[in-house]
C-alpha cells in the first residue's frame, strides 16, 4: 500500500510540473534590431508563479545589446555579460524554432528565448522548464 501511494505521488507530481505556454508573437528578429538598451518592467515565472517589478524588488534593471555582446545591468552598474549567438533553434515553448539568445563558451549561462518582439517590447523566456520570462521595453535614442 504505501509503494503504491508513492508511486502515485511520484506520477502526480510528473504531470503536475507543466511547461508554460507563452504567446509566440515575433516581428523580424535580428542583431540589428536587438542592439540598444532595453529597461526591465516585470518579470513572471519560477516553479512558485510569481511576478517581479522594480516597484516591488525596489532596484532597476537593464540590457544592453552591442553587436554579439550582451550586458546585464541593476541600479545603472554592469553585473554581467557575455558574448552571444542569435540562432533558430528548438526550444520548450513551441514545436516551431524560435530565436534563441544563446551564451558562447559560458556554461553558467542559460540561452534566452525570445517568446516575444513586437515594436519597442521584447520578452525572453529561460529556456527550462520552471524557468523566469521577462519583458523589457526598448530605450528612445
Amino acid at each position: 500500500m504505501k509503494n503504491a501511494i508513492i508511486a502515485f505521488l511520484a506520477v502526480l507530481t510528473l504531470f503536475s510540473c507543466k511547461t508554460a505556454k507563452l504567446p509566440i508573437e515575433t516581428e523580424s528578429i535580428s542583431l540589428a534590431n536587438l542592439k540598444g538598451a532595453w529597461d526591465w518592467k516585470k518579470t513572471t515565472g519560477g516553479f512558485a508563479g510569481v511576478t517581479i517589478t522594480p516597484e516591488t524588488a525596489r532596484y532597476i534593471l537593464h540590457l544592453e545589446f552591442k553587436d554579439d555582446e550582451l550586458l546585464f545591468f541593476k541600479n545603472n552598474e554592469a553585473t554581467r555579460g557575455y558574448h552571444f549567438s542569435l540562432v533558430k533553434d528548438k526550444t520548450i515553448y513551441s514545436a516551431d524554432s524560435l530565436y534563441i539568445i544563446k551564451p558562447d563558451n559560458s556554461e553558467n549561462e542559460i540561452p534566452l528565448v525570445v517568446t516575444k518582439m513586437v515594436k519597442d517590447t521584447i520578452i525572453l523566456a529561460d529556456n527550462v522548464n520552471d524557468g523566469f520570462s521577462s519583458t523589457y521595453v526598448k530605450r528612445k535614442n
